[in-house]
């Protein structure tokens, strides 16, 4: 994620950031959510959710999300140091 921040778009296929490649099966999504795992402040993945139905996630939503993501990003970091 380049901007190093929440994307939440409905019909993902349509937005000019968001690559999409057609032999994923990605179609059937309609509604895209991407948390940056951030390590000091650099990328080092993405969590994303994708649903079916379109739909807007809310704050709520977001909030849980983001304190999982940055969880998860911890894990990764320590997984990479394990990994060396």
């Amino acid at each position: 994620m380049r901007e190093r921040r929440i994307v939440a778009v409905r019909e993902p296929q349509q937005h000019p950031l968001l690559r999409y490649f057609k032999e994923t099966g990605e179609e059937r999504f309609h509604s895209f959510f991407g948390v940056p795992l951030l390590d000091r402040g650099d990328p080092v993945g993405v969590l994303v959710l994708q649903t079916r139905e379109p739909r807007d996630f809310t704050a709520v939503e977001t909030s849980a999300l983001s304190s999982v993501a940055y969880q998860v990003a911890s894990i990764v970091v320590n997984a990479a140091c394990w990994t060396r």
